[in-house]
C-alpha cells in the first residue's frame, strides 16, 4: 500500500505505506503507543500517527520530500484520504510481532535484556501466569509500574549467550524466579510509550489465543480471560498424571501446555455430544 502526496506542477511522491501492526516498525509502533497516551480523541492520535508514519517512511524509503509539504498540500484533504490507511490500528490489535529485540536499561551500570519471540510462542506457562496479574493489574490502575513489572518478566538478561530462563524447578519441586522484581526498578526508567508498545503487542498476543486454541477458550475450566489469576486457574485444572504437578507445568513451554490442554477439551466435547446422543 502507498500513500500519495501530491501538490499539482510541484510535486507527487509516493510512499510505502503499512497495512498492518505487524508491517509497523519498532519506532513506529513506539509512536503509536505516544500518540495513545497523550491524545484524547480518535481523529487526533490519526493525525499524529500518520504524520508521523509518513515522517519514517520517507527516511526509511530515502525519498525526497520537501521540508515544508504539510503547507503545500491541502490538509483537510489529505487527512481524509490518509486517516482511513490507519483503520487497522483501530479494527483489531494484530500485533504480535515483538516490538523491541533488545532494550537498554540504565541501572549501576548499563545493561542490554532481551525480548521473547513473536507471538508467545517461547513463552512458558509460569511467564504468562505472572505477566497476566501484572497485565490486569495496569487494566485496573493504568500505573506505568505495572507495566515495568510485566516488561521486567519479559525482557531479561542472557547467561550463556540465551536469554535467562525466568523459572528454574528445583529438586524437591519448587521453582527459582528470575529477579523480575529489582529489574523492574530499570524498566520505570524506559519512557511511558515505550513501556505502552510492550502493553499493545502482549495485548495483540492475547487476543490470538482463542483463535489458535478455541475449545481451551471457549471452556469453563479457568482458561476464558476473567482477571488477574484466570491462567493460574487453568495451571490447577491442567495438574496430574499427565501434565505433572502446578510447577512442573509452570516451566512448561506455554504453546505445549495449551495444546494438552485443546486436545482434552475437544475430547471431553466429543463425549458429551455422544452422551447427549
Amino acid at each position: 500500500m502507498n500513500i500519495n502526496l501530491f501538490k499539482a506542477n510541484k510535486f507527487d511522491i509516493e510512499i510505502p505505506f503499512p497495512e498492518s501492526w505487524n508491517d509497523l516498525l519498532p519506532e513506529e509502533i513506539e509512536a503509536v503507543a505516544e500518540a495513545f497516551l497523550s491524545c484524547n480523541h480518535v481523529m487526533e492520535i490519526r493525525g499524529k500517527v500518520l504524520i508521523q508514519l509518513i515522517a519514517n517512511r520517507v527516511l526509511v524509503h530515502k525519498k525526497k520530500v520537501p521540508k515544508k509539504w504539510m503547507e503545500e498540500i491541502d490538509p483537510e484533504q489529505f487527512f481524509l484520504e490518509g486517516a482511513s490507511l490507519l483503520d487497522f490500528i483501530f479494527n483489531e490489535n494484530t500485533l504480535t510481532k515483538t516490538p523491541f529485540y533488545k532494550l537498554n536499561l540504565v541501572g549501576a551500570r548499563e545493561y542490554t535484556v532481551y525480548g521473547p519471540e513473536k507471538g508467545f510462542e517461547s513463552l512458558s506457562c509460569g511467564e504468562l501466569e505472572d505477566c497476566e496479574y501484572f497485565f490486569h493489574e495496569f487494566e485496573e490502575n493504568k500505573k506505568m509500574e505495572s507495566l515495568a513489572m510485566l516488561a521486567a518478566i519479559l525482557w531479561r538478561e542472557k547467561v550463556n549467550n540465551k536469554r535467562a530462563p525466568y523459572q528454574v524447578l528445583k529438586a524437591g519441586g519448587t521453582i527459582e524466579k528470575y529477579p523480575a522484581e529489582r529489574w523492574s526498578t530499570m524498566f520505570k526508567r524506559l519512557s511511558p510509550a515505550k513501556l505502552f508498545a510492550i502493553y499493545i503487542w502482549y495485548k495483540g498476543c492475547k487476543f490470538q489465543l482463542p483463535t489458535i486454541f478455541p475449545e481451551l477458550h471457549s471452556g469453563g475450566d479457568g482458561s476464558s480471560d476473567s482477571g488477574r489469576l484466570s491462567f493460574t486457574n487453568c495451571i490447577h485444572a491442567g495438574a496430574g498424571e499427565k501434565n505433572g504437578t502446578r510447577n512442573q507445568i509452570r516451566v512448561m513451554s506455554l504453546y505445549e501446555f495449551m495444546y494438552d490442554m485443546e486436545l482434552q477439551a475437544k475430547q471431553q466435547k466429543e463425549l458429551e455430544e455422544k452422551t447427549k446422543n
